[in-house]
């Protein structure tokens, strides 16, 4: 049960595509088709911040449309 999450509402940009899949879990989604790089990395982990700000127990989760060859997310 995935449902859009208004970003504003935890300090993101209005661009960010955050989805909600439990009362604590999030997915926070990446749509590109270049790889991930070392600055999107900052980027993504400011956001977990400021989510986890709102919601200290918070479970965020990454999706990315981008090729990856080994990833590990563990927040």
């Amino acid at each position: 049960m995935k449902e859009t999450v208004d970003p504003k509402s935890y300090g993101l940009p209005p661009r960010t595509v955050l989805m909600k899949i439990g009362p604590e879990k999030f997915i926070l989604i990446i749509n590109r088709k270049s790889r991930i790089i070392m600055k999107d990395a900052k980027t993504i982990l400011n956001k977990v911040d400021k989510i986890k700000e709102k919601i200290p127990s918070a479970s965020v989760c990454f999706e990315t449309t981008a090729p990856v060859k080994f990833i590990r997310v563990c927040v």
